[in-house]
């Protein structure tokens, strides 16, 4: 099992080195967050932060906004679990902008989700099952049945 997930890695990596030699920023900056989403996974966090960081820049720069508001919560999903709360707060706060501009509203769940995990942490566990609770009927509404499990799980 490890070997696939090696490889895997080392796919996403080439074409990360791909994408920038040829000089698409737009798909560098996805490959990027690929990547970091599969390093969050892992619990490779400050290289996930690292790759969340740089996806995010170019995601603003070329107005990819769904895009950035993936990548900007995923990345305080990172942060949070390297346990600086305060800019994990700041990414989902621009995080939850970006989601009520483009309507999203499973994206705004999973900010919802996040901020519970947060509340959590801090030792809140009235807030965040409040949290979670508003995040799990939005993802029911939505129909996400993995996330919704999350929800319910916290």
């Amino acid at each position: 099992m490890f070997v696939g997930r090696a490889r895997e890695l080392a796919e996403l990596e080439s074409a990360r080195r791909r994408y920038s030699a040829l000089g698409l920023p737009h798909k560098l900056a996805n490959a990027e967050k690929e990547l970091a989403d599969a390093y969050l996974e892992l619990n490779l966090l400050p290289e996930a932060a690292d790759l969340y960081s740089r996806a995010t820049s170019t995601f603003e720069r070329l107005g990819m906004r769904a895009e950035l508001g993936w990548s900007e919560t995923f990345h305080a999903r990172a942060l949070l679990l390297m346990g600086r709360a305060d800019s994990a707060r700041e990414r989902l706060a621009a995080a939850r902008v970006v989601f009520a501009a483009e309507d999203n509203r499973v994206g705004a769940a999973m900010v919802t989700l996040a901020e519970a995990e947060l509340l959590l942490l801090a030792g809140d566990s009235g807030e965040a099952a409040n949290a979670a609770e508003r995040a799990e009927q939005l993802l029911a509404d939505a129909g996400t049945p993995g996330r919704l499990l999350l929800a319910r799980w916290l």
